[in-house]
């Protein structure tokens, strides 16, 4: 072997190394975190106040940590107890909040309350206790690609959101 074929051969390994390098950190950063299927039709018309929170969910799905987003494809959920989570991330946490009260105080204008008492039933606890967001599955048990839900657990029952499709 010649000092110009030794030489060649280091350049040549050096600028693979630098283009497996360059391709690894484009392919960390490059999009969201979680890929989503489209939006549910059936958020539109009088579902406004729900189609605003599905996107306002969507985006903070879209946008989660690297660690969070790795949890909900490995497992197929991330759960975030709403005190830490009022703790970690205050804006994903007024926006939960926000939405609690204005569920609440659409089920005390509907009557929906003063008919649970009229019936005996307690009335519903609007505490909120957790956040999550889990990917949906088939009957078949099978995960839908693209496809996920959010819950809002309260004291006395769960919001879920459908955000997304499958692909």
């Amino acid at each position: 072997m010649t000092l110009s074929h030794v030489r060649n051969v280091a350049v040549v390994s050096l600028v693979a190394a630098c283009l497996l390098l360059v391709a690894g950190c484009a392919k960390k950063s490059a999009g969201p975190s979680v890929v989503l299927g489209p939006k549910p039709a059936s958020y539109a018309g009088e579902r406004a106040h729900e189609s605003q929170m599905v996107d306002n969910m969507r985006a903070w799905l879209e946008s989660l940590s690297r660690q969070d987003a790795e949890t909900l494809r490995t497992t197929g959920q991330t759960v975030f107890g709403y005190e830490a989570l009022r703790q970690s991330d205050p804006t994903h946490a007024q926006m939960v909040s926000q939405y609690t009260s204005d569920t609440e105080a659409r089920a005390r204008a509907s009557g929906m309350i003063e008919k649970m008492r009229a019936r005996g039933m307690a009335a519903p606890d609007f505490t909120i206790q957790s956040v999550s967001f889990a990917a949906m599955r088939a009957p078949d048990g099978k995960p839908m690609p693209g496809a996920y839900k959010c819950s809002i657990e309260y004291g006395g029952g769960v919001s879920n959101l459908i955000l997304s499709e499958p692909l």
